[in-house]
């Protein structure tokens, strides 16, 4: 997965988009296909509220898209991966908001690494190449923003999800990174042995 076009104002919901669609939705319907083979309805269904404790909207998307409609329903799958929809589209999915900000996709994230490892005990880990064009962002906002997503999934907290930027630039001194990745509070979760230099 690349990183993508990065520009001034680009906050992380652009990156964790990448990631869902990279996911994919068979992915995550061959997982709850799976599950289905595992548990009955029922506890099937408290299992989904289990893993998705921490956002019940989470949960009702997840069951209504993946249990109820086969991974069918395209405006789950947008809420689902950070897309803005209309109130009428909420109603629709009995929603109120949509995911808004950084601790509401990490908190997706965390559930599906969860989902995937109770299912098929495989870890969720993506590879962001080409992650030195986050240096491009520029806005004050959008950069705290990544600080933010960067310390919650390097996060000792994260048990299923894993993910190695690679950066090609320079050196490893801070002047050349981007600054996402030069907070203490992101650098202290990654030193030293989560940085790697390859020559």
């Amino acid at each position: 997965l690349q990183m993508g076009e990065i520009k001034r104002k680009t906050t992380f919901r652009y990156l964790y988009r990448r990631m869902m669609n990279s996911l994919g939705v068979d992915a995550i319907k061959d997982v709850f296909e799976k599950a289905e083979e595992q548990y009955k309805s029922k506890e099937l269904r408290e299992k989904i509220y289990e893993w998705a404790s921490e956002n019940s909207d989470v949960a009702d998307v997840l069951f209504k898209l993946f249990i109820l409609e086969s991974g069918k329903n395209i405006s789950a799958w947008k809420w689902l991966t950070g897309e803005n929809l209309s109130n009428q589209e909420l109603n629709a999915l009995n929603l109120k908001a949509n995911l808004l900000d950084v601790n509401d996709y990490i908190q997706v994230l965390k559930i599906m690494g969860r989902i995937f490892w109770e299912i098929k005990h495989v870890k969720l880990l993506f590879f962001i190449d080409e992650s030195e064009a986050l240096k491009q962002c520029k806005d004050e906002d959008s950069i705290a923003g990544w600080e933010h997503a960067l310390r919650l999934l390097f996060d000792q907290e994260n048990e299923h999800v894993g993910v190695i930027f690679a950066i090609s630039v320079r050196t490893m001194e801070e002047e050349d990174m981007p600054e996402p990745f030069t907070f203490s509070s992101v650098q202290t979760r990654i030193s030293p042995s989560g940085n790697i230099e390859l020559r």
